[in-house]
Parts: structure tokens; sequence; C-alpha cells
């Protein structure tokens, strides 16, 4: 009795010899097949500029890491098999690239760029009245009040307007002291140019053929020419009539 149980002590001790040995030699294994390094490197896909920063994630490791101002990062200790890489990067498109590594390797991604459609812009706007133009006006009944009066002295009755005259019958208006080309008179939408001759001639006008008479003074007044820095006359004609008879 006493042998048997020194053979059977005698054959676990050698089963536990073979367990422990094949042991070490699938951990040696192991950890010799576990070193790989892997270099990646991340571009963008059409100038191959490197790409800071992407985070890149490894589905079978759960890892994630994020590259540096080369665009580069590296993976250590790792095991030969099957990778799934997923990149991230702000204005790219989510990239995914399932690799084989089976030993010490340099890998390169290329990421494009998100591209995105904007929908139709419409941009409307509505014009308002400028505070820069002072605009002052003669109504058909005021033009008639002053009967027998010349384009200038009915133009006095607005602020800011006096009279060059020469004479009882020429006068020029002038605005807030500037006159002659230094003032536009529109008849009509047309120019009238007589009146910068000089001190003789008065302006070619009038004003009782007018619907009304305005005048604008300001800043607003050279959008009617560079030349129109004392102001603008402008003579309206009344509508034509849409009637017969």
């Amino acid at each position: 009795m006493h042998a048997l149980i020194i053979k059977f002590c005698a054959v676990m001790y050698r089963t536990l010899l073979i367990l422990l040995a094949s042991l070490c030699i699938i951990y040696t294994s192991a950890a010799q097949e576990c070193n790989i390094n892997v270099n990646v490197l991340v571009v963008e896909t059409h100038n191959g500029r490197p790409l800071y920063p992407v985070v890149a994630h490894i589905d079978e490791t759960g890892a994630t890491y994020t590259t540096n101002e080369k665009g580069r990062f590296v993976i250590d200790s790792l095991c030969p098999g099957k990778y799934t890489f997923h990149f991230h990067s702000a204005g790219y498109e989510h990239y995914a690239e399932l690799v084989t590594i089976t030993n010490n390797t340099t890998l390169k991604f290329r990421l494009e760029h998100l591209e995105g459609v904007m929908d139709e812009v419409v941009i409307a706007g509505a014009k308002e009245h400028s505070l820069l133009q002072d605009r002052d006006e003669l109504s058909r009944s005021q033009v008639a009040a002053q009967s027998g009066k010349t384009l200038a002295d009915m133009l006095q009755a607005i602020n800011g307007v006096t009279v060059l005259s020469n004479g009882a019958t020429i006068a020029k208006p002038v605005i807030h002291g500037l006159y002659g080309n230094r003032i536009v008179m529109l008849n009509n939408g047309i120019r009238q140019e007589d009146q910068q001759w000089g001190g003789e001639h008065a302006p070619n006008m009038d004003p009782f053929l007018t619907n009304n008479l305005s005048v604008i003074k300001g800043a607003a007044s050279v959008k009617y020419g560079t030349d129109a820095i004392g102001g603008v006359v402008l003579a309206e004609a009344p509508p034509l009539r849409s009637d017969h008879g």
C-alpha cells in the first residue's frame, strides 16, 4: 500500500512539472509575439498635410490615441492580428479601416474634408430714410402763391437758401453759401447747366411748369454728382394725364 502511494505521488509530480513547463512555454511565446510597434501617420487626402489633432480608436484593444503636431502617434506592445482603426477630426469625414498587422510597420491613413451643402440663402432688405439727407419742398400751391417771382426768390422760402441777384430778374440760388457749379439743378431729371456761366445768367427753368420744387442739402446730395457739394434743386414735372379729353 505504501508503495502505491509513493508511485501515485511520483506520477502527480511529473504531471505537475509538465503542466508548469507548458504554461511557461505558452507565456514566453505570447510575450515574444506581443511586442510589435506600429507607427501611424494621418494626413489630408489632397495635399498630404499632416493632420492634428486627430483622435484614433482601435476596436479590438479599446485604446484611444491622438496625433501630435506632425500627424503621428505610436502603438507599442501590439500582438499580431487584425485591428479596426477609427479616425475622427473636426472638419473631416469619419474614416474606418481594418488592418492586418504581423510585424513592426508604419501605417498611413488619409482623411477627406467634410463637405457640406448649404441651403438657399435669401437676403432681403429695405431702404431706410437717410438721416443725413435734409430735404425741403415747395408744393404746387405754394409755387402758385408766389406768382411773379423768380425761381431763386421762391427758393428763399426754404431754410438755408438765399439769393445772389443781379438786377430785378436775374437771381441765382445760394445754398449754405455755395452757388453756381457747387449746386446741381435737375429739371425733370435733366441737369440744367446754364446757371453756371456767371452772375448775369439765371437758371433757365420755369417753376410754374413743375409739380413741386425740392431742395436737398447735406451729405445725401453727393449721390447726384461730385459737384453737388452745396445741394440739389429738383424740379419735378406733374404726372401725365392717363384719361382722354
